[in-house]
């Protein structure tokens, strides 16, 4: 898949700005790949269905919990989506910050006496 890059500065101090372009195109890629995972989740569902009716003995939706609940599962979903988009919102969120400040500074005018 083609990396896109959706905003980005010139140079430190810069504000930041947004490439809706390229935002467009990262959301055209999210929605097909939803789409594509929808799709691919709605025929496990089929099949699941289908295997619990056909074998009633065994206890699949307690065994699909299990699994799903693992710690060994959740720590490879955490590593996976958590703990990266984490650090890139964090990322965002202190550029967008840092723009915030140098904007009211810019705009600022103390009042009082002087020093």
């Amino acid at each position: 898949m083609k990396r896109v890059k959706a905003w980005s500065r010139k140079k430190p101090g810069d504000t930041l700005t947004l490439d809706l372009v390229a935002c467009r195109r990262l959301l055209a890629v999210l929605g097909m790949q939803l789409k594509q995972y929808e799709g691919e989740v709605t025929a496990y569902r089929i099949l699941f269905e289908s295997l619990q009716h056909m074998t009633p003995d065994i206890s699949w939706s307690k065994n699909l919990a299990k699994i799903q609940n693992s710690r060994r599962l959740q720590r490879q979903l955490h590593r996976k989506y958590d703990a990266p988009l984490e650090k890139l919102l964090e990322k965002i969120g202190r550029q967008i910050s840092g723009q915030e400040v140098r904007s009211w500074l810019k705009t600022w005018k103390p009042t009082g006496p002087k020093h």
